[in-house]
């Protein structure tokens, strides 16, 4: 968690009001992105204060590690910014605040010694967070 903290220039927790699809583009290559309005609840890193929305994008193909956001749901979300706006993806640690149970559900009936806890609300990652940043201060 640190070394994803130290890389993203920013780490908020809201909920998602809007998306829409969008094509970019960077010289000759064209691709689709999931653009995502955010509500903030909470702004833990990069984000001045006062600010209650804020814009991610995600890349639509799933082979480009684009994340499945859904609209209504809460994330906490890890961001940088690309070409002059935010982007998430897949293979950073953004995550819905509350995991699914049926995707937790089968691991747990095959391997009766996995103990997979399902963070409500990501307020356990949030809460570290804040103490490291409280500590580097």
């Amino acid at each position: 968690m640190e070394v994803e903290l130290s890389r993203a220039e920013v780490v908020f927790v809201g909920r998602v009001t809007q998306m829409a699809i969008e094509t970019r583009s960077e010289g000759n290559y064209r691709y689709e992105v999931m653009v995502c309005n955010f509500v903030l609840a909470e702004s833990l890193k990069g984000i001045s204060s006062g600010k209650k929305t804020l814009s991610v994008f995600t890349r639509m193909a799933d082979t480009a590690c684009g994340y499945p956001f859904e609209l209504g749901q809460s994330y906490l979300v890890y961001a940088n910014e690309q070409n002059g706006a935010l982007e998430t993806n897949s293979c950073r640690r953004t995550k819905p605040l509350t995991q699914p149970k049926q995707e937790i559900a089968p691991i747990n009936r095959f391997n009766s010694d996995a103990k997979i806890e399902i963070d409500n609300s990501g307020k356990q990652e949030a809460a570290q967070i804040r103490a490291l940043l409280l500590k580097k201060k």
